[in-house]
């Protein structure tokens, strides 16, 4: 591959560790370097535990270690995803996923300066936030330490509502 390709892992398509370490094999051997994985229970409800998710990680990593690939893993978080926004937590999260074998912290929801601030200090990887209505400027998020930006799919949703909005004034 010329080119270094990262997906959008999910949950990992499995709540198993051996699948899970398969599915990532598997994905290794088409080239991939870099997932988000996130810590959300993909066709479920909430989050796994830190424990759980962190294990999680490990098989991943450990995974990747087998085929000599170094995988970089953004571990995401949903703490700040409709499911509060406690920053304890997500420091808890940051630092096990860390030791566990994360390369990047995904922090999608934080909003605020202080909330940031917090998090890319008290987490040992680099942090990464979504950009969304009241996430501070990418100059101030610089200065916050944040080490990544994502739009995820805000850019689709708003192209999305203007050819929305375009066909409708062009059927009236």
């Amino acid at each position: 591959m010329d080119r270094p390709v990262s997906i959008d892992f999910e949950g990992g398509y499995s709540d198993d560790d051996a699948t899970l370490a398969s599915n990532i094999a598997r994905l290794l051997d088409l080239g991939i370097v870099g997932i988000n994985f996130e810590d959300r229970v993909v066709k479920g409800k909430g989050r796994y535990s830190v424990d759980r998710q962190a294990g999680r990680i490990t098989a991943v990593r450990k995974a990747a270690e087998r085929k000599g690939v170094p995988l970089f893993i953004n571990a995401r978080t949903d703490v700040f995803l409709g499911n509060g926004n406690d920053v304890g937590e997500t420091l808890q999260r940051g630092k096990a996923y860390a030791a566990a074998g994360a390369s990047g912290y995904f922090v999608p929801g934080v909003l605020t300066p202080d909330q940031i601030g917090r998090i890319t200090a008290g987490v040992p990887i680099p942090v990464n936030v979504m950009v969304m209505e009241g996430v501070p400027s990418n100059d101030e998020l610089a200065k916050l330490r944040i080490a990544r930006i994502s739009y995820g799919a805000i850019p689709y949703a708003q192209a999305m509502d203007s050819l929305r909005d375009k066909a409708g004034k062009m059927i009236s």
